[in-house]
C-alpha cells in the first residue's frame, strides 16, 4: 500500500458514539448485558495512551469541527502505564470516511516516558523506526500537542461482528516543545464514551444494537475535547 487511498472498502467499520455522565456507568453496562446481540467481555480491560499530532494551526481540529467527511488523524499509541519504558508503541493513523473508519498502524522504536518526553525525542523515535516515505511526508507537517489517556472496556458479539467499548477516566495532558512531566496542564473529563463498531456489510446489526441505548447519538472526539480543554 503506497497511500491511504488504496485501503479496501471492506476494511472500514461503521462507528457510532454515545457520551454519558460517568454516574451512568452501571446503567450502560446493564444495557450491554441485556442487549439481544448477546455481548460478552471480548478483551481484558486496559489503559490506552495516545500522543496526538496536529499542524501548527490545528487543521485536524478545524476539519473535525466543520465536519469534513474524510479525515486522517495521526497518533502514537501504547497500552498500560503512562510513564516508564514503552517497548511496543505504534504510530497509528485513524482514517475517517464520513461515519466509517479504519486504522493503519506502524511499529515504532521503544519509547522512554520515564521523565516525560520532548518533541525532539519523538522525532528521533520516528526516524529510528524505518517508516515508509509517504508516512514521513504526512507526519512532517504535524507536531505532537497532547496526550489523551483513558480506561477502556471491550465487549463483543459471539463472532465479534459488533464491538462495544466503554472509555472512562479520561485525562488530557498538554505537550510543549521541550520536556513534559505531565504534572501540570492536566484536565480530567467526567464523562464516559461508548463506541459501537461493526463491519460495513453488517449495518443491520449496528441498528439492532443502538436501539437499546436510550440516549441520542453524539458526534464526539476525544482529541477535540482535549484541544478545547487545554488550548
Amino acid at each position: 500500500m503506497q497511500n491511504f487511498n488504496e485501503i479496501p472498502a471492506q476494511e472500514f467499520r461503521k462507528e457510532i458514539k454515545f457520551a454519558y455522565a460517568d454516574y451512568f456507568y452501571q446503567e450502560v453496562k446493564h444495557w450491554i448485558r441485556l442487549n439481544p446481540q448477546h455481548f460478552t467481555k471480548a478483551f481484558p480491560d486496559r489503559y490506552v495512551n495516545s500522543i496526538y499530532f496536529d499542524s501548527i494551526n490545528f487543521s485536524n481540529f478545524e476539519d473535525n469541527m466543520v465536519g469534513i467527511g474524510n479525515r486522517i488523524k495521526p497518533r502514537i499509541r501504547w497500552y498500560g502505564d503512562l510513564l516508564g519504558k514503552v517497548s511496543r508503541p505504534q504510530l497509528e493513523f485513524k482514517i475517517k470516511k464520513n461515519n466509517c473508519g479504519t486504522k493503519v498502524r506502524f511499529d515504532l522504536a521503544p519509547l522512554d516516558m520515564q521523565k516525560g518526553i520532548s518533541y525532539q525525542e519523538i522525532a528521533s523515535i520516528l526516524e529510528q523506526s524505518k517508516l515508509p516515505r509517504y508516512i514521513f511526508e504526512i507526519i512532517s507537517t504535524q507536531r505532537p500537542n497532547m496526550i489523551v489517556r483513558y480506561h477502556r472496556e471491550y465487549f463483543g458479539t459471539p463472532l465479534k461482528t459488533v464491538m462495544v467499548t466503554i472509555d472512562r477516566k479520561l485525562e488530557y495532558f498538554k505537550l510543549n516543545s521541550l520536556c513534559n512531566n505531565f504534572l501540570e496542564t492536566q484536565k480530567n473529563d467526567p464523562r464516559l464514551i461508548v463506541e459501537i463498531k461493526c463491519d460495513v456489510n453488517k449495518s443491520e446489526k449496528l441498528g439492532q444494537t443502538i436501539r437499546h441505548f436510550p440516549m441520542r447519538i453524539l458526534k464526539n472526539s476525544k482529541y477535540v475535547t482535549g484541544v478545547e480543554a487545554l488550548y
